[in-house]
């Protein structure tokens, strides 16, 4: 199989011990959502859903008056981001990807604080009254940097795929991002 930017799929015949393995587009491996664009767009909007359904399954903790902001605030951080962090350290995350994290993270903020996108409160003020700042797509870049440390000082197969050249021509127009390229 070979990725590529083009949208052109290659059909592989797979046979193990006779069985013939059927070609997807796209399956669920150790929790993780595989497509064969190796993309992480659909993994990514996958995640920030289990994020959010986790969030309204503990909505009565995280939206209670007399639960200080800083509580609730590691609440969201210990329990909502690690379900929404689950395999980020593989993520290529594009331009559009990003925001959606980051409008990811206010939802999160303007559910606990109550505050209704339709008082048009700006995210500053969002961040001011919570008295924190956007730390999400941090927090990502972090695990990334920690993901590809271990794979660099291992010296395997992966630090192969990870530093080495791919043989043939560049495609025309703008290349796709690089691992840690935002």
């Amino acid at each position: 199989m070979t990725i590529s930017k083009k949208s052109v799929s290659s059909k592989c015949n797979l046979d193990i011990d006779g069985i013939k393995i059927k070609q997807v587009e796209k399956f669920e491996y150790l929790g993780s959502l595989v497509t064969s664009d190796a993309k992480s767009d659909q993994e990514i909007k996958r995640r920030i859903g289990i994020a959010k359904t986790a969030f309204k399954g503990m909505s009565n903790v995280l939206t209670a008056r007399d639960i200080n902001n800083q509580t609730k605030l590691r609440i969201i951080k210990c329990y909502i981001w690690s379900t929404m962090f689950y395999g980020c350290e593989t993520w290529t995350i594009s331009e559009a990807m990003k925001k959606q994290l980051e409008a990811a993270e206010m939802w999160f903020l303007r559910r606990m604080m109550k505050i209704s996108w339709m008082k048009k409160v700006t995210n500053k003020d969002v961040l001011r009254r919570a008295q924190t700042e956007k730390q999400l797509m941090k927090q990502i870049v972090k695990r990334h940097c920690r993901f590809l440390g271990h794979i660099v000082g291992n010296r395997g197969i992966e630090y192969q795929v990870v530093t080495g050249k791919v043989e043939g021509k560049r495609d025309r127009g703008r290349q796709r991002q690089t691992f840690l390229g935002w």
